[in-house]
């Protein structure tokens, strides 16, 4: 008995330590019904490889996919194609070894499966707060002056795919970094203030729910500051509560806005 106890508890620090993919860390964040009936969603999640890394774990995220979708009551298409937008650096050395697979995996492996796209995610290494509010408002209008991320353009480009209507079949757009925490909470809260109206105070709460009850990254956080004062200053938005010190300090009872 105790045997086997033992084993089971280094099996199952092997799996929680692994960089495989985590059925545990894919949310749905939006989807939307084209004109041909067919739906195209927005779902973050961690690093989409097979345990040893060998290739993408397609069955396992398919199969997670079409199990969120029916617990949250989301239609979902069983027949898609995925935009796999890869948040990882490339001058990582681990990091260019799981972009090569994937890489590797829709452009070679199974191109009918979809496409790969990578978006070098790094965040900001200037904290808003160290700044004035004239300052901020003038440096967030050329905002790859704050963070090379361009969230502007990013956001840009997640309405286009949400919306795309050239696929036979629906679109799942998976975005992820590794642990699906902090390069994915800063892409995935800049959605959530700019298409869902969350605040960044709530947004933060969203990221902090999914993370484990931590924090996204410093660096990310700032990015995602950020951004939160370019919908303010440039995009008009109001009510955003940007002027939060970054690690906010979130009210007792503050949760995610599920889908």
């Amino acid at each position: 008995m105790m045997k086997t106890f033992a084993l089971f508890l280094l099996l199952a620090l092997f799996f929680s330590s692994s960089l495989a993919f985590d059925p545990f860390k894919l949310h749905f964040i939006d989807h939307y019904k084209r004109p041909s009936g067919h739906y195209n969603y927005i779902v973050r999640g961690n690093l989409p490889l097979g345990l040893f890394h060998e290739t993408f774990a397609w069955h396992l995220v398919k199969d997670t996919l079409i199990s969120v979708a029916e617990e949250h009551k989301i239609p979902f298409d069983h027949h898609f194609q995925m935009v796999d937008v890869c948040l990882l650096q490339p001058e990582k050395p681990s990091n260019l070894q799981y972009i090569e697979i994937e890489k590797e995996y829709f452009e070679y492996e199974r191109p009918d499966h979809g496409r790969f796209v990578l978006w070098p995610t790094r965040g900001s290494s200037h904290p808003p707060s160290d700044y004035t509010p004239e300052q901020i408002e003038v440096m967030v209008k050329n905002f790859t002056a704050v963070s090379k991320d361009d969230i502007p353009w990013r956001m840009a480009q997640f309405d286009a795919m949400l919306h795309e209507d050239t696929t036979n079949g629906s679109q799942v757009i998976y975005f992820h970094c590794e642990a699906g925490r902090d390069r994915t909470g800063e892409t995935a809260g800049a959605y959530y203030m700019k298409v869902l109206g969350q605040t960044f105070t709530h947004a933060m709460a969203t990221n902090m729910h999914i993370a484990g009850d931590r924090h996204i990254s410093t660096h990310n956080g700032y990015a995602m500051q950020w951004y939160c004062y370019y919908l303010q200053h440039v995009e008009g938005r109001q009510g955003l509560r940007c002027d939060e010190k970054y690690p906010v300090s979130l009210p007792a009872g503050l949760g995610p806005q599920e889908e």
